[in-house]
């Protein structure tokens, strides 16, 4: 949500099993473009397995309970809580 209460969605405008570069207008202290590479998660492991890795542990990152004070904003935790931001493996 915004701060005057609007629901803010934010989506890809392509498939997510599509692997891309993505390239954004500069925004906010960011002063040259934004590049970013999507792929998914299949995509990254087939390269750690392609590349002799053993799969030890997967985690998505989320806020839990005792680290709830961390995040900035109450829409920073409602978001934390719900997706994940990022993801890790432990190879």
């Amino acid at each position: 949500m915004s701060e005057d209460g609007e629901e803010i969605c934010y989506r890809w405008s392509f498939p997510y099993f599509e692997s891309r570069t993505c390239i954004d207008p500069p925004w906010a202290h960011v002063s040259s473009e934004f590049i970013s590479f999507h792929r998914p998660l299949s995509d990254y492991w087939k390269a750690f397995m392609a590349a002799g890795f053993v799969e030890v542990d997967f985690e998505e990152a989320r806020v839990t309970v005792d680290r709830a004070h961390l995040a900035k904003t109450a829409r920073g935790l409602r978001n934390s809580q719900t997706r994940p931001y990022s993801v890790a493996f432990t190879l």
